[in-house]
Formats: C-alpha cells, structure tokens, sequence
C-alpha cells in the first residue's frame, strides 16, 4: 500500500475519532446509553484506524530514512575507494618517474651486480624506529628518518653508511650535492664537523668535499664535472611517492 493512503487513514481516522467521542459524550448527556455504546464501539474502531496508520507511516519513514543513511553510506564508501584509487595511481607515476632517472644513472659495470628487483616500484615500509630505507643509485640506498626528515646514504650490499643527516640534495649520474644538518648529531660535532655543511659526494669513490656554503659547493662541483640540477630538494619532496603513502588519508565529508 502506498504511503497517500496511509495518510487518507490518519486524516479520516481522526475525524472519525473525533466525532464517534463528541455524540458518546452527547449521547451519556442524554441518557441513551444504547447509542452512547455503539457510538463507544465506533470510536473504538475509529481509534485502531488512526493508530493503525501512524504506525504503518512511521514504519515507512523508518524505512526511508535507514535507506538513505545506507545510500549515503555507500556513497562515501565508493567515494573513498575511488580517491584512494587516484591517490596510488599519482603514487606509482612518481615513483616510476624517479626509478627510470636512477636507472639511468646506474653505472653500466654494475648493471649486471644489480639484483632484478632492486628498482621495483613498490611501497616503502616504515620500521620501528621511524626509518625507512628508499632506493637510490644501485648500489646505495638512502636510509630516511621521518621523525627528524633526515636521511643517510648507505650501501646497499654492506650497510655502510657513508654520509649522514642530508636534509636536501640533488644528484647525477656521478656526484651527489646535499645540505646536511648536524645540529642534533651530538658526536659529528665533537668530531669538528659543522651544524650545516654543504657536501660533494662522488658515487664512485664514495669520498666527499664539505663546504661552509652553498656557493662554494655550487662552484667546486661545475669544476668537477657535476652536471645535475643546482637547486638542492628537500628528501621529503624528492621521495614524496614512497614517504606521502606512510601517512593515512584523510578525507572530510
């Protein structure tokens, strides 16, 4: 039965209501209390009418409502999946962007050393401790803190670190330039290393220069042979495919 219906029985119902009660209290007023019964049992009819009705619409408004908040529901369910769809689809494309750069700077002589998998495009996982290893030039890694935003460059095959607490940098095929921050490396500073040092690292010799500023860094390194780009980038933006995906999604609605 359709809702209007249900409707028309609450409206009749409660005139009917209304009027069955208005001639049983004429009726006792009058005496007849025979009429003022049959108008009783008619009120009594009446009366399960109007609540009979109340009840279906309530029920059908329920209905509606539960169906709403469950259209609803799935709506931002779906809605949900299909942003988290395009977020790892942006993901992969920047991490296949800098894994095709990296390969390209592999030295051709390692290229057989290097394991089939070791440019795989896949999600970074962070350890206990907030580090988090991501690739770099086979056969480093970079080892990122994501607590501190600092990383090292490590050898992939013995775990040797070779430079420390890189804030920003840039690279070729050749050389790294990278700013790096010692402020809260207690034992480099006891050691005289800087609070900030400019450093050229040679990916082959695996030996580095330290200047006091990014000028001097800039310079020495056009001398040398540096051919990547002067404008250093923080880790964060650099690895942003792999270290953006560490962080849940938050979408309001």
């Amino acid at each position: 039965m359709s809702i209007s219906l249900f409707i028309i029985g609450i409206v009749l119902g409660g005139i009917a209501t209304l009027v069955t009660l208005i001639f049983i209290v004429i009726s006792l007023v009058g005496g007849k209390n025979k009429n003022a019964g049959i108008w009783a049992v008619a009120f009594v009819f009446s009366l399960i009418i109007l609540i009979l009705s109340i009840f279906q619409i309530a029920k059908r408004v329920g209905q509606k409502v539960s169906s709403g908040i469950e259209w609803m529901k799935d709506q931002k369910e779906n809605g949900l999946s299909t942003a988290d769809s395009a977020t790892e689809n942006y993901y992969v494309q920047e991490r296949q962007y800098f894994l095709d750069t990296l390969n390209k700077y592999t030295n051709e002589s390692l290229q057989a050393k290097m394991p089939a998998d070791y440019y795989a495009n896949i999600k970074a996982v962070r350890a206990s401790d907030s580090s988090v290893i991501l690739p770099f030039v086979y056969p480093f890694s970079i080892r990122y803190n994501s607590s501190t935003y600092l990383g090292s460059i490590l050898s992939d095959v013995n775990d040797t670190v070779y430079l420390s607490n890189i804030s920003q940098m840039a690279f070729d095929e050749n050389f790294v330039i990278a700013k790096v921050e010692n402020s809260g490396d207690t034992k480099l500073l006891k050691e005289g290393r800087g609070e900030i040092e400019y450093i050229l690292f040679d990916l082959r010799t695996r030996e580095y220069l330290s200047f006091v500023s990014q000028a001097q860094l800039l310079e020495k390194s056009g001398k040398i042979g540096y051919a990547g780009s002067q404008t250093m980038t923080y880790l964060s933006d650099l690895y942003r495919g792999w270290l953006d995906p560490l962080e849940p999604l938050n979408f309001d609605f």
